[in-house]
């Protein structure tokens, strides 16, 4: 074969050129599949620029670093399925602890995960996922799954969050974030090591099903960009610190959040005009403070008689919440002791008996009013300054009168300490 100087030749290596008549067509055959219908040998693969494939390269190393590490990671592969050459060896199922698999096509996950029991972190995030195995729920050592991004309902997880299962005893961490549930899998409730939650970017829309004083050990709730309407008794997790319902159709918070241990709670991008975006904007104390203020003293009682612990209340909780006194075993007396008064006797003569006999009464009656009303107009010149319409001298009206109120409660509460 010869080949004179023609724009052809410059686009082939000189090497290739000098090389010979057989390595040259040899090169030739890498440049593509010959024309159909003609007798030539197969296309060839240029060895210097072939891609090398997972097959051919990436299953020996990654189960044998597997074997060594505990860590199968085989993440953004682009499978539809996942192949058997992957699929962890007899010798190394009792060593795997975590398995990646996010970001590829799956659509089902073997059944044979069961087997892998020493496995404590699954992540099938980005996938396509619309059922889970069952034998999930026999990974006994399993604390984080991760399942963000798939197409999961709640129907896919009856089987996995069943009650009394391995797993019910040990998954810490669950993500079933972007996915399509319409409620809270009524599972979760059967996780009694729960610590987070992670629910966001779903399409619910009530919290209803969940009865969340059950779970005893959750810290952290995100329930953010969902549809949610109502938060149901959510308020009664014992110990949840971190609460995110941001971006939902909320129209209220109630009261009652006031009085749990939230360290972190984030409601923006909600319809809700209970707290005002001064007050969110103040801290998570001044909402908590204000969601109190919010609450009168027996519904305040009745949520610190139930079984779930409350942590101990900081003295600004205690001096913002309004006394509840038992003034006396007779209603009657305080109620009409300041609407109508009994007889009053002339000045200089000895005291009616009867003014005798309540004299006391009234005292503490009387106490317990004046402490109600000053807590309750402080609560309310609060709230009046929450207004975003009032001009500088209301405002400055409003502070002044707040000030007052406050120097009134330091000096009774002066003046009981003395007594």
């Amino acid at each position: 074969m010869y080949i004179y100087y023609t724009p052809l030749n410059t686009a082939i290596r000189r090497t290739v050129l000098t090389s010979g008549c057989e390595p040259l067509k040899k090169y030739l055959r890498t440049r593509g599949k010959p024309p159909s219908g003609v007798n030539a040998l197969d296309e060839e693969f240029d060895e210097f620029n072939k891609e090398p494939t997972a097959t051919d390269v990436e299953v020996g190393y990654l189960l044998r670093d597997a074997s060594a590490s505990g860590t199968l990671d085989l993440s953004d592969k682009k499978f539809s399925k996942v192949p058997l050459e992957f699929w962890p060896r007899d010798s190394m199922v009792d060593k795997l602890q975590v398995l990646d698999l996010a970001k590829n096509g799956l659509a089902l996950i073997p059944f044979d995960i069961g087997l892998c029991v020493n496995l404590h972190t699954l992540v099938l995030d980005d996938n396509l996922l619309e059922t889970l195995p069952s034998s999930i729920a026999s990974l006994g050592l399993l604390h984080t799954l991760r399942l963000r991004k798939n197409n999961l309902a709640e129907a896919a997880f009856d089987h996995v969050l069943s009650q009394g299962t391995p797993l019910s005893c040990r998954v810490k961490e669950l993500d079933v974030r972007n996915n399509a549930l319409r409620f809270v899998p009524s599972g979760v409730v059967h996780l009694t090591s729960l610590q987070t939650l992670l629910l966001s970017y779903n399409a619910i829309a009530q919290l209803e099903n969940i009865d969340w004083s059950r779970l005893q050990s959750l810290y952290v709730l995100s329930i953010s960009d969902n549809k949610l309407v109502s938060l149901g008794n959510l308020y009664q997790s014992p110990n949840l610190t971190s609460l995110s319902v941001e971006n939902n159709n909320l129209n209220q918070i109630p009261g009652e959040f006031g009085l749990m241990k939230l360290k972190t709670l984030a409601m923006n991008g909600n319809p809700q005009r209970t707290v005002r975006l001064a007050t969110i904007n103040k801290g998570i104390d001044e909402v908590l403070l204000f969601l109190r203020n919010k609450l009168t003293p027996s519904e305040i009682e009745a949520f610190s008689n139930k079984p779930t612990q409350l942590s101990p209340a900081s003295p600004m909780e205690v001096e913002a919440k309004v006394p509840l006194m038992k003034t006396s075993t007779r209603p009657v007396v305080g109620a009409t002791s300041f609407t109508s008064r009994p007889p009053v006797a002339p000045t200089g003569a000895p005291p009616l008996p009867s003014q005798q006999r309540e004299s006391a009464v009234d005292d503490v009656v009387a106490t317990t009013i004046t402490a109600s009303s000053v807590d309750l107009r402080i609560a309310s010149l609060s709230e009046q300054l929450e207004d975003h319409g009032l001009s500088a001298a209301k405002r400055y009206a409003l502070k002044k009168d707040l000030a007052k109120a406050r120097a009134e409660k330091i000096r009774e509460s002066r003046s009981k300490t003395t007594n």
